[in-house]
């Protein structure tokens, strides 16, 4: 089965027998990363009408761009959300740890030595860093490097719903910028 390994910069887009076919960086102009995606998964995009303009969908992947989706914790010009294990025409989604969307995100905060909110804690989402790239800058958030990561993501209230999104920043507050130098 193809698959698409999400990486801190990168999806990296992967054969049948595992060979890297290609990498996919979300620093590509919208348009590429958009078009390569819908040749990957076998189907055109389709206007998401959540994203205002600024993002394409299709079953089970979403693709944004603009402000919202390239701030502060964001940092580079696509960000992708993964919310199923299979996508497209038969290809498979995973982290380079094995996450898959849908994965109990409970235990994998276990095994990365993160905190786990439950629902009784008020927490809305939990964020846990799957893979953590190349540092950019001095963090202001303690524990967490300022750099692109792949995040895994759930809500304690909808169990058996988590997804995998990247490019995220656990190293810097909302407001602030990451130096991408």
């Amino acid at each position: 089965m193809r698959s698409i390994v999400v990486r801190p910069e990168q999806l990296d887009l992967k054969s049948a027998d595992g060979a890297l076919i290609s990498e996919l960086s979300y620093d590509s102009d919208p348009p590429h990363f958009v078009d390569t995606l819908s040749a990957v998964l076998g189907a055109p995009a389709e206007v998401d009408p959540d994203a205002g303009g600024s993002g394409v969908r299709w079953a089970g992947v979403r693709v944004a761009w603009g402000p919202g989706a390239t701030g502060p914790k964001h940092g580079m010009k696509n960000m992708v959300d993964f919310d199923r294990a299979i996508v497209g025409d038969g290809v498979s989604v995973v982290t380079v740890q094995g996450f898959k969307p849908g994965d109990d995100v409970s235990a994998f905060a276990a095994q990365r030595g993160r905190t786990y909110w439950t629902t009784d804690s008020g927490a809305g989402q939990n964020l846990i860093d799957a893979e953590v790239g190349a540092e950019l800058g001095p963090s202001p958030v303690a524990g967490y490097l300022n750099a692109h990561a792949v995040a895994v993501s759930d809500d304690p209230a909808a169990p058996g719903a988590s997804d995998i999104f990247a490019p995220f920043n656990f190293g810097v507050e909302d407001g602030s910028e990451a130096d991408q130098s």
